[in-house]
């Protein structure tokens, strides 16, 4: 009988497992979609601009005290006022916003704003090309209409920190395809992690560092949100579905 018992357990435990990240996953996309609502109406309230942001730990808005200094989680809080959306049920580490850049005596210092946790990062080639003064690429992303394929731009995604890297791609194929490793291994300490997985050839070793059932959330620039296989989480530049960055900033993704 106990013999029993152990077989059924060790057929049902990863099935429970499964199901349960499964419902986590559903959860996740839940925010990904209301986040991407709440992106839509901001955008509609601010001349088609989505929320700009200084790259983070560095950004020029700080030492300026300028709005744009404001993260991007925090421009889009009127329209969600919920914080749980911001938080993903399956990441392996809770990014406390501002206790990771800066020092105690710092965090409180601008707006007088407390620490937050965010589990998904906002793309660094939108949010500091929306920057109207200081494109960086000067292609205009920004701006919805500047976007020649919105629904294929990722906005926010599953990611280790608050900002995506379009840059942050690893070879996971003798063609030299290419993911983007923040997104794919959202719960991966850093890209590194993720790279040696890759290259120890350790398929386990791999899922593990995917937050959900092998793959990421993602929300895109025309509002929708999608979960995808970490393999396909690629620019069309190496036969993926998605665009990360603009041409002629080295993505070569328009």
């Amino acid at each position: 009988m106990i013999a029993i018992i152990a077989i059924l357990a060790a057929i049902l435990f990863p099935v429970f497992s499964q199901a349960r990240e499964k419902a986590r996953q559903v959860t996740c996309v839940s925010n990904m979609k209301n986040l991407g609502m709440s992106l839509m109406q901001y955008v509609s309230d601010y001349d088609e601009t989505f929320p700009a942001w200084r790259t983070p730990c560095w950004g020029d808005g700080w030492s300026r005290r300028s709005p744009n200094s404001l993260a991007w989680f925090e421009q889009i809080d009127p329209y969600l006022r919920n914080l749980d959306i911001f938080r993903c049920p399956s990441s392996r580490f809770e990014w406390q916003w501002l206790a990771n850049c800066y020092p105690s005596r710092d965090r409180h210092t601008l707006f007088k704003r407390p620490t937050r946790r965010v589990n998904y990062g906002f793309n660094e080639a939108v949010h500091n090309s929306a920057i109207l003064d200081a494109d960086p690429w000067g292609r205009g992303w920004g701006k919805l209409a500047g976007m020649r394929a919105p629904a294929e731009i990722v906005v926010i995604a599953d990611n280790h920190n608050t900002f995506v890297c379009p840059w942050a791609e690893g070879d996971i194929s003798i063609n030299r395809s290419r993911v983007n490793l923040r997104i794919a291994f959202a719960n991966a300490i850093d890209e590194g992690e993720a790279l040696r997985a890759l290259a120890s050839g350790d398929s386990g070793r791999v899922e593990n560092l995917t937050r959900h059932l092998g793959g990421s959330s993602i929300t895109f620039a025309d509002g929708h949100a999608k979960w995808f296989r970490w393999m396909n989480i690629r620019s069309r530049l190496y036969g993926g579905p998605m665009r990360f960055g603009p041409a002629g900033a080295g993505w070569d993704d328009e």
